[in-house]
This record gives structure tokens, sequence and C-alpha cells, in this order.
């Protein structure tokens, strides 16, 4: 997939406009002076960042900075080493989006090995594994980070069996891939060469291992995967510069992710299902069992039944799932709802052993004439009988629940030193992996500066010392904070579990977002938020409805001076509704047969479509935003954004045009009693063959 794309600007004022590099999306900054203050208008999300130093070399300058991105905190979100939606920014990273639950190069089965092996079943042809998690059917998504540029890629892998590249969009960097095959196929590392020949290095690995995810409806399971996330950037070679190198901890920090939602499945007609139910009898089998072995001692005779009860007490309980333990105690939870057992054949084979085993008993015993050998028998066929009734058990149905359930250990490395010439930066943290201090000296040790972060969960003081230690500056946050919030609505966000009729509760779905930035010179910013909102169709050509959407969008900004006075506000507002890059969301799906329906329902969204890059805010976009300064006028703003729904009913499915979500159409700027002053229109020529929507 290329971008072709060819714009000119076309400026309606006597002004030569110059051409600027468009970003799908594109951050754009406010306008109310300050430069770490954006907006990215056709999103609805807020960035704040706050610089710490820049590292030069040469002619290259390489920035650090906290940067905070508010587009809301779900309830299995973890805080990081800084707070939620905050980030350390060194200027380089490589991500990457594993698709189909299994990575790419992994050998055999993944994306790569089975794209290019000779004689192998086509993907179309073999659902039932991509569907069974046998087989890898989609192609992950990494993202290189530099320079605050981005750059989307896949892999591919010649006839050498070699790793390479393929970038998404057009770009003039290089990009190559290090990995090794013996044994297991694994990217070891990458090096991006921009147009001004400056290199990055990227060779930590973050790793994601033990993965494990169980779904209610589906067979598509995970079990013990892993695999690496991201790479961490180890060197940066400027053309006119020495070297910057990255240093990091030998022990990275361990975090640990475990989260499950709920999905009840409701019966259209009752239905009657024979359960393998072994561990409602398992006590009663091993009373039997016991009275019978007490009564064989009697007789001075012995069994040997050690392996065969071990097997029953093993699948006696087949519910136990051993994959997920969360704070040491076993989830008990079905693999599927509709009643079907894993490992059944180990189930039916453990019990048709111990049925032998006890029909021989009940046999060699049945013929002794002993009261002790009666008793035996009859304990025995009591043993016998409950065996039979955990395989004959039936229960009539209306509906049955049962869990989603995905658990996971994050390696994350910590960046310990970044050098540059006769310059360092030390990263300190605390016991509990949260970046504590960021220490500016020279190679000799001799202190600089430093910057002191303070906060539990969140980031809440950004402190400046000078090389005393003495204090320069700081900054303060402030967030939201709402209480009984102890459930989340169908987008996993913050809700108050006594408004649990309702979709999306924005008091709760703020908890945790930015409320508040203090200044060092003491004024003020004041941040607030609404729901999002889109129109939602349920077929092409009919009119839709505006629903809200989870997550957040910025709706004020307020400044205050130091004594609190308001100086300077600016408003969003968003007269039509956001647009969405997914087909559809849900949290229901209808099984329909003659006469009659199931439904399964689930108590988070489920997203459908080809969306797979830029996905906006919660797969929102929003084509026309209204910013208005107090005193100051208006500036409107127009984005493209494709329609979804040009996709339906087609046979083929149609490329997704990431790169035009959010494409800047047009800007206008009034004054405050609503004069045009300036308007800038934007004009695209695109190769595309299809209708764009």
């Amino acid at each position: 997939m290329k971008k072709q794309i060819l714009f000119i600007i076309l400026s309606f004022l006597p002004f030569i406009v110059y051409a600027q590099e468009l970003n799908p999306g594109g951050q754009t900054q406010s306008h109310m002076g300050d430069k770490n203050i954006m907006v990215d208008h056709c999103t609805g999300i807020f960035h704040y960042r706050v610089p710490l130093y820049t590292l030069g070399s040469g002619d290259f300058g390489l920035s650090i900075s906290l940067d905070y991105q508010a587009n809301g905190v779900k309830r299995s979100a973890m805080p990081g080493i800084i707070g939620y939606n905050w980030v350390l920014n060194t200027d380089g990273i490589i991500t990457r989006t594993i698709r189909g639950g299994i990575a790419d190069e992994e050998n055999e089965i993944g994306y790569l090995w089975a794209e290019n092996s000779q004689g192998a079943l086509p993907l179309e042809r073999d659902i039932d594994k991509v569907n069974k998690r046998e087989r890898d059917g989609e192609s992950d998504i990494f993202t290189a980070v530099f320079r605050d540029r981005t750059v989307n890629f896949i892999i591919r892998m010649d006839k050498d069996k070699k790793i390479y590249a393929e970038p998404l969009e057009r770009t003039n960097i290089r990009i190559d891939c290090r990995h090794y095959t013996s044994g297991r196929c694994v990217i070891s590392g990458w090096t991006i060469t921009d147009e001004d020949g400056t290199r990055y290095i990227y060779e930590t690995p973050e790793w994601l291992y033990n993965i494990n995810t169980e779904e209610a409806i589906t067979r598509n399971s995970l079990h013990n995967k892993n695999y690496i996330s991201s790479w961490h950037m180890n060197r940066i070679e400027p053309m006119n510069g020495r070297p910057i190198v990255f240093c990091y901890k030998d022990k990275k920090a361990q975090i640990e992710h475990n989260y499950r939602t709920s999905v009840k499945y409701h019966y259209g007609q009752p239905v009657k299902e024979r359960k393998v139910n072994l561990g409602k009898y398992k006590k009663d089998f091993h009373n039997a069992l016991r009275e019978a072995i007490i009564k064989m001692e009697f007789l001075g005779a012995e069994i040997d039944m050690n392996n065969d009860p071990g097997y029953f007490d093993m699948y006696g309980n087949w519910v136990e799932n051993p994959y997920f333990e969360i704070n040491n105690q076993i989830i008990r939870t079905n693999l599927r709802v509709m009643g079907m057992i894993s490992n059944i054949k180990l189930v039916v084979g453990s019990a048709n052993n111990l049925l032998h085993k006890l029909n021989a008993c009940i046999d060699y015993y049945g013929i002794i004439n002993s009261i002790h050998a009666s008793s035996i028998v009859y304990h025995l066929k009591a043993a016998k009988s409950y065996i039979i009734y955990g395989f004959t058990n039936m229960e009539t149905l209306s509906e049955q629940e049962s869990s989603n359930v995905i658990s996971f250990m994050h390696s994350v490395p910590l960046l310990e030193k970044i050098k540059c010439g006769d310059k360092e930066l030390t990263f300190d943290y605390t016991e509990n992996n949260k970046l504590y201090e960021i220490i500016l000296s020279e190679i000799t040790g001799r202190r600089e500066s430093s910057v002191v972060l303070s906060g539990k969960s969140n980031l809440d003081i950004v402190t400046f010392k000078d090389r005393k230690h003495h204090t320069v500056e700081t900054i303060r946050f402030d967030y939201y904070s709402a209480g009984y919030v102890s459930s989340c609505d169908p987008w996993g966000y913050f809700r108050d579990y006594r408004k649990a009729n309702y979709d999306v509760d924005i008091e709760s779905t703020k908890h945790h977002s930015l409320k508040k930035i203090v200044f060092p010179y003491g004024g003020s910013l004041n941040i607030d938020y609404e729901s999002n909102s889109a129109v939602y169709k349920f077929a092409p050509g009919t009119s839709g409805f505006i629903t809200p959407i989870g997550g957040i969008r910025v709706k004020s900004l307020v400044f205050r001076d130091s004594r609190g006075e308001r100086v300077d506000s600016v408003l969003y507002a968003y007269p039509r509704p956001g647009k969405m890059v997914y087909d559809s969301y849900n949290c229901l799906d209808f099984v329909r047969y003659d006469g009659f329906t199931d439904w399964v329902k689930r108590s988070e969204i489920n997203s459908s479509g080809y969306a797979f890059l830029n996905t906006g805010n919660n797969g929102v976009f929003y084509p026309f935003v209204i910013e208005t300064s107090s005193g100051k006028g208006v500036k409107a703003y127009w984005f493209h954004i494709p329609s979804v729904y040009c996709y339906w009913d087609v046979e083929e499915p149609l490329p997704y045009p990431f790169w035009l979500n959010g494409l800047p159409l047009a800007t206008a700027e009034y004054d405050d009693k609503g004069n045009l002053k300036r308007l800038l229109k934007n004009k695209y020529y695109t190769g595309l063959s299809y209708r764009m929507g």
C-alpha cells in the first residue's frame, strides 16, 4: 500500500504560504502561545509536553521531554514509570502491534513463513487453523519513532529467508532489520538511516511473555505466548557529530497484567445440556473409595489405585483453568460457554480406566462370602455411580455466563544513562520502578542540574534543580478523581456503579485525566473534557444516529494568573458528529435460527472492520471543529475522513487509506465580530482509483 498524494496549498490572501509536511491527524499547535500546549483538532486530544534537556552532537540535537496525551484512562490501564498517559520521550523507539495472535517471524506458523513457504495451503483455505491460532492470518504493524517523526511499516521475507521492512507510506528513510534463525527466529534489532545520513540503532528488546487469553465463545485462545513488543534506542550516529549512546539497567521492570470481562449467552429457547461435572461428585467419590479401602484392610488386602484416582482428582474439576493465576488464586472459567469441554479425551480416558478397575474389584470381592467383602462391593459401586453421574448430568438452561481473560507479564527496559560527548544524563528509579530523578552531569561525574519527579500513581510535581540541588522552578499537576468507580462502561473506561444504566459516565470517564497545570510563574491552566460522539449507521444509505463513544475529547482550556483570575480561555465545539473508521461497534452478537434467536452479550465493546492504523480517538475523527478564543475571535478547521461505508457489500476488501484520516482540508479565521479574516484551503491530487466515501 503506497501513499501517492501531491498537494497544492491555495491561499486566498496576498502572501506566500510554504508547503509543510502533513502527517495524518497531525498535532495542531494551540494559538495560545505556549508551544508545549497542543490540541489535535481532528481527534479532540489534548497534549502537553515538559521539555527537560537537549543534548547536542554537531548539528544534531536530542530532545528529552515528558509527554502527556489526554485520551482517557481505561480501568485496565497501568500507570507506567511516570503516570497514566505520561511517557518519557527520548526521541526513539520501534513498536509493533501483533495481529492474529502470532508474531510474523515465528517459525513455520508466522505470517512471513506461511507467506513464503512453497506448497503452503493458501490462507483463505486454511481458516480453521487461523481461527484456532495455529497459523497467523494477519500481518503485524511496526511503527518507528525518531526525531518527532513516525514511519509505519510491515515486514516481508525474501527467497533467502532475509527479513526486510516495507513502509506503508512514501518515505526516503532506510530501515534495515537484523535477525537470527538458529532455533527460533528472533528480530534482534533495527537500523534506520534518515535523509541526512543519521543512523538510529534499536537493539534493546521489550518483551511480553506468558501471554494467555481465554475467550468464552470461541476457541481462539492463546497459551504461554512470548514475543518482542518494542525495540528501544541504543545508539544515534549523527552524520557530523559524535555518537549518542543509550545504556539500560541489567534488571528490567516486571509488570503483571491481568484483566477479565464477562460474557452472557442467552438461549432463544431453553436447552437441555449434558454437563460433564465430575467436580460436583468428587468428594462423594473419594469418601466411598476411602470406606472401601478401610474395609479392604480388614481383609488384609490392598488395591493399587494410586494412579487413576490421581487422574480423577486432576480432571474431576475440569473448570479449573491452570493457565491463569491472579493473586495466586486459580480463576474458575469455562473454556466455552456453549458447554464444550477442553481435553475431553483425557477426562473420558481417565474415567474409563477407573471404571475398569472398579468393575474388576467389584467382581473380585463379589464372590467372597464375607460381610467386609459385601461392604467393599457396596462402596465401590457407590464410587462407580458418582463417576457415571458426572457424565450423565443434564441441566435445562436459558442462559450461561463466563469470562474472557487476558494475562501476561511485561518486561520493560529501564533507561540508565544517555552519553553524549562530555555530557551524560543519569536516570534514577524508586524501588517500584518509578522514574524519580534525571541528572545532567559532565562525563567526569560533576553534577550540573537535575529534574525530580514526584507522585504515586500519577505525576504530581516536576522540580528543576541547579547543580547545588537548590530548587529553580516547579510545575504541578492535578487530575480528575471520581468516587464510586468500581465498574466500567462498555468501552472499558471508569463508571460510577450507581449509574450502571448509562453507557458513558463523563465524570467518571475523566478519572485520572489531567485537570490542572500550575506553571512555574504561578499561573495555571485548567483542562475540561466531554464525551466523544459519532454517527452510527446500521447499513449504507441509512440516516444513522448520533451515539456517545467511550473516552474523552477536549472541551475547554482556561488560563488563570497567579491570583487565580481568569485571563484567557479557549473553547472547543464539534458541530458535526465524529466519523468512525471502524465498520461497527457492538456488545451484542446474534445467532439466528428458524423461529428463535440466541444472543451473546459482552461487558465491553467489540469493534469490527479493516481499520488497523491511525484510528484516532477510539476510532473517531471529527470533520469540523471550532476553536473560540475569548476576545480574540474564532478558528474553524475542516478535515477529511474517508467513509467506512463504501467498504460494505464489496466482493474484495478495498485498501484501508489510513493516511487520509484527519487530512486537513481548510482553516478559517474570524475576528471577534464574526468577520472572515483569512481562509486557507488545501487541495490534494491522489492516485487512488476507488471512491473515497
